[in-house]
């Protein structure tokens, strides 16, 4: 269990460093073992780790491969092996990282932080028809001036988010967007009456008026203002 948290504001304005350290610092107890923020202009991820798997201990985020497209991800990739050898058939390339670490050398095989951004650098968007295991992450692609954002099909991973105004914001959990100015924690009625008899308030709503959470199963996609969503095929059922 990791956190992440993410900004971008719209209308250019750079992000504020102090509130992107305060809504990582809130979900702190996600992740003792590390704690960073990235900032580009007017994008910025924060990232909180707890390393639960042998893999983990070569990785740091928020993360680049290329100083354009950048990665935070609350992340445990299955199907590992499997994954390497398609991407390296995709990617014509054999997949080793500089740097010691999971057992494998010098030259080691790539975590699954590093496996995610290789997954997008093959496959773009349809990255997630690849990817097995449980996960949300946000890519931000500088080139394309887009935010690509995916959750696991059993929606084991939190992501919830913000889209109003000059601003898209997104978090593990709901306090950390509850930093942001402008951002209310004003109930929702019908969200509470679900609540209450049901116990379980479903997809995409939340308890609260503006904030929504992304269904499990999907992705989406922020370009120029405008955020589309949509389902992913499923990895986990036969062709």
């Amino acid at each position: 269990m990791s956190g992440i948290v993410g900004i971008i504001n719209l209308d250019g304005a750079p992000v504020d460093r102090d509130l992107l350290t305060r809504m990582t610092g809130f979900m702190s107890y996600r992740g003792p073992d590390s704690q960073e923020i990235w900032i580009g202009d007017n994008v910025g991820f924060g990232h909180t780790m707890l390393r639960t798997t042998f893999e983990a201990e070569t990785e740091t985020q928020p993360l680049t491969l290329d100083g354009r497209v950048w990665l935070a991800a609350d992340a445990r990739i299955d199907g590992r092996h499997e994954l390497i050898a398609g991407l390296e058939a995709t990617l014509r390339r054999r997949l080793r990282m500089d740097g010691s670490g999971n057992g494998s050398g010098p030259a080691r095989q790539p975590n699954d932080a590093e496996l995610i951004l290789l997954a997008y650098e093959a496959w773009g968007e349809d990255c997630v028809k690849h990817l097995i295991g449980d996960f949300a992450f946000a890519i931000w692609d500088e080139r394309l001036q887009r935010l690509f954002c995916a959750r696991d099909h059993f929606g084991v991973k939190p992501f919830y988010y913000f889209h109003g105004g000059d601003r898209f914001a997104f978090a593990s959990e709901v306090k950390a967007l509850l930093q942001v100015p402008g951002i209310e924690a004003e109930l929702d009625p019908q969200s509470l009456h679900q609540y209450l008899t049901f116990l379980w308030v479903p997809d995409p709503k939340t308890m609260f008026r503006r904030i929504l959470k992304l269904p499990a199963g999907h992705y989406a996609i922020l370009r120029d203002g405008e955020l589309k969503n949509a389902r992913q095929r499923n990895p986990y059922q036969p062709q």
